[in-house]
């Protein structure tokens, strides 16, 4: 379960910098163009990073929860 649940937040977590800054921000801050093959590239590339990460995390978290007795 903390597998999947990792998967999930790490989608989650890719999706803010580039969907919310280089899409919607960027071109109110810096009257920018938004060029969405840098968004979907952004997206695509911090996905695998960001779901190998939080399976870490998750999985840390639940060996620390056992660890505590919970």
């Amino acid at each position: 379960m903390a597998v999947v649940e990792g998967i999930v937040l790490g989608i989650l977590f890719a999706i803010p910098d580039p969907i919310f800054y280089l899409a919607f921000f960027r071109p109110f801050l810096y009257g920018a163009i938004v060029n969405w093959q840098t968004v979907t590239f952004d997206l695509i590339a911090f996905i695998p990073g960001d779901v190998i990460i939080t399976i870490i995390a998750g999985l840390l978290a639940l060996r620390v929860s056992r660890a505590v007795g919970q």
